[in-house]
């Protein structure tokens, strides 16, 4: 029995792991030169992969599973740390994709849009609010009368374990400062 088989076998009868975890590991198996690679065959490893087209985001996906088999090998019985002796990959730069947002004149088309049917008004609404408080749909919809404070122009929303008040808000176009407000055990609390 080689040691991916009996590493595989661990894994699967003791960690009771997924058979698509063990298909997964298998995958990632094919990459290695050989049962015990040093340092320099797991970088020609890496040279390999990036070779034959893989992204950067998949090769990290196979340094994980490589790198359980790599620590297992040499220290079973222990919890990985980065002061492990063990041979590693190193983790890949991956790009952060960032999320597109809308911009000034895209809320002000929304604001100067002049709805003309109920369900209209109540999309807007619904649009304006999600863009000028951050909520996430379920905490809107969850909203009720007493959560709002239009006096203060606070907005409570419940069930969260975000505690935090954003910074800024529009109104009538103008934005307006505001400080961190109280942390609350409950939901966050959020200008309107």
């Amino acid at each position: 029995m080689t040691r991916f088989d009996q590493f595989l076998k661990e894994r699967r009868y003791l960690g009771n792991v997924s058979e698509r975890s063990i298909e997964w590991y298998k995958l990632a198996f094919k990459w290695l030169p050989n049962e015990n690679p040093t340092d320099i065959e797991l970088k020609q490893t890496v040279i390999r992969m990036r070779e034959e087209g893989l992204s950067a985001r998949s090769i990290n996906s196979y340094r994980t599973a490589l790198n359980a088999y790599l620590h297992w090998l040499n220290s079973p019985e222990t919890k990985c740390s980065p002061a492990c002796p063990h041979p590693r990959i190193a983790r890949m730069k991956v790009e952060e994709k960032v999320l597109s947002v809308y911009s000034p004149a895209d809320i002000g088309a929304l604001v100067r849009w002049k709805p003309k049917t109920c369900c209209h008004r109540r999309l807007q609404a619904i649009m304006l609010m999600l863009a000028d408080t951050g909520c996430r749909i379920s905490e809107l919809i969850g909203l009720r009368w007493q959560d709002m404070n239009f006096d203060d122009l606070l907005l409570t929303v419940r069930g969260t374990n975000i505690n935090i008040m954003i910074s800024t808000i529009i109104t009538n176009g103008d934005e307006h400062e505001h400080g961190q407000g109280p942390r609350q055990h409950a939901g966050r609390t959020k200008p309107l």
